[in-house]
């Protein structure tokens, strides 16, 4: 792969001090590699007619087990919702479609567990008008339909079909986006509380030709400024997707419009949701575009960076087909280093887990189905990292997919990720119960309880500082794989 020559500006545009960080990830990207020398893969689970199939999602939760969404399976092919225990114990909780036409929803897209303990997500179709809705998975294992898209009569101007996950805002409420309806049918932002107050925040197309986008197919991501930013898949001054920011005060603006550049070398058609890496810039997927030719016509796909503020854009990669083809959402994990999955591409054309680093390069880790048997699986999808360092992801087939394991050391992660003195943090981990001692940056000893083995409630204690939050245990000291920021 060639170094983009401008892969470095984006960095520039922060406020962060970009040496002192890029001395840091390159210290973190050596020892990645040292730390990748005792990494392997492993089948956890093996998915058959009864949990549900084609997982495309996993989550962690509270209590150390793994939740998650199949596309296939349940009920009229409605899909489900699954369980995951450490040890590879499958079990299907939920199938959509109980009875058609499916009010209780079909397709559903991703689960997000929010701060009351329950987890919710969307689904494609189903509800009212075959339009989908959120639902709610509770603690006790109970599934609702928690909002229909679509109701009544007339333009679905709530929007209609979500294809995207739903992520949870600073402010506590859920945020997401459908792939039509909305004032223009292009799609809507929308906002809905944990008490069920829905609110459309933008309906795309509102602009001539859809220059502002259409059809977000993906979820949105919420930055440390404050603002949402998210994809289309199709719009923008080009067609092929867009790039944009949607700010506190609601005012959406485009960052980038897609296939700017001769045979879309920037790639087009985003279909996976953005995320934030640790030097502030926002990095994402396209499904095709990048270098033309070869095995995918008109690309494989790339891997792209754009400052939050003022849209600075970079090509990080375009991929070869042998590296893999459309990538899906990245991960930054604990060692600072990116890691992704693509759908297809690899030497079967069956997908790659793949890594790349502050220097730009991609290394393929996992060409999935190259035995030629598929006792790996194929075509992966979702991927999370635990906190007990694994990564945890999906493949949808063949046959009923799998989920898969590959390793790292243990962490803590919380929510939220900043707040005032006083503040109530859910800390979640891995066997918590014998925590002796929560410290906030500066050596601030928080009061804490312990909910469950997988998650700590700490109040944010006088003295606390900017930077990580460490959880001692029996078994060691636990690290935050990001840091707390203190507000006013």
């Amino acid at each position: 792969m060639q170094v983009h020559p401008c892969s470095t500006k984006i960095l520039k545009n922060q406020n962060t001090p970009w040496r002192r960080n890029l001395l840091t990830l390159v210290v973190l990207s050596f020892a990645a590699t040292m730390i990748s020398q005792a990494q392997s893969y492993n089948v956890l689970a093996r998915f058959d007619n009864g949990t549900g199939g084609s997982p495309i999602d996993i989550v962690q939760g509270t209590d150390g087990n793994y939740y998650g969404v199949g596309i296939t399976g349940g009920n009229n092919a409605g899909g489900s919702i699954f369980k995951v225990t450490p040890t590879g114990n499958a079990s299907r909780l939920y199938a959509f479609c109980a009875t058609a036409p499916c009010q209780d929803g079909k397709g559903p897209n991703g689960l997000v567990l929010a701060s009351d303990g329950n987890f919710y997500g969307t689904v494609s179709r189903g509800g009212s008008r075959d339009s989908g809705g959120v639902f709610r998975l509770t603690t006790g294992g109970t599934v609702s339909m928690f909002h229909s898209f679509c109701t009544g009569v007339g333009p679905c101007t709530g929007g209609m079909h979500p294809l995207g996950e739903l992520i949870q805002g600073s402010d506590g409420a859920l945020y997401g986006t459908t792939s039509q309806g909305g004032d223009h049918n292009g799609g809507v932002i929308f906002r809905i509380t944990l008490a069920g107050e829905f609110t459309v925040l933008y309906s795309f197309c509102s602009q001539p030709n859809c220059a502002d986008g259409a059809s977000p197919n993906a979820g949105l991501v919420e930055a440390t400024n404050g603002s949402f930013y998210g994809t289309t898949l199709s719009g923008g001054a080009n067609g092929p997707g867009t790039i944009f920011r949607l700010n506190p005060a609601g005012k959406l603006s485009t960052l980038y419009s897609f296939c700017a550049q001769p045979s879309c070398a920037d790639g087009a058609y985003p279909r996976a949701s953005l995320m934030q890496g640790s030097d502030g810039n926002l990095y994402g997927t396209t499904s095709s575009g990048g270098m033309t030719g070869g095995a995918c016509g008109d690309g494989c796909g790339t891997i792209f960076a754009v400052a939050p503020v003022g849209g600075s854009f970079v090509v990080v990669h375009a991929f070869a087909n042998t590296e893999g083809a459309q990538p899906q959402k990245l991960i930054q994990a604990t060692d600072g280093t990116f890691y992704g999955t693509a759908r297809s591409g690899g030497p079967s054309n069956l997908g790659t887990l793949f890594k790349f680093g502050w220097t730009r390069s991609v290394t393929v880790l996992l060409n999935f189905c190259s035995s030629g048997v598929c006792k790996s699986s194929a075509n992966p999808a979702g991927l999370i990292q635990s906190t007990n360092g694994l990564f945890y992801g999906t493949t949808t087939g063949p046959g009923n997919g799998v989920v898969f394991t590959y390793g790292f050391p243990p962490f803590i992660t919380m929510s939220p990720a900043s707040g005032p003195v006083g503040t109530i943090v859910k800390i979640y981990g891995t066997d918590l119960s014998s925590a002796t001692e929560v410290t906030f940056n500066g050596g601030a000893q928080a009061t804490f309880t312990v909910v469950a083995p997988g998650e700590i409630d700490a109040s944010v204690p006088p003295g606390a500082q900017y930077g990580p939050v460490k959880v001692t245990t029996s078994a060691g000291v636990l690290v935050s794989n990001r840091v707390f920021r203190i507000t006013p």
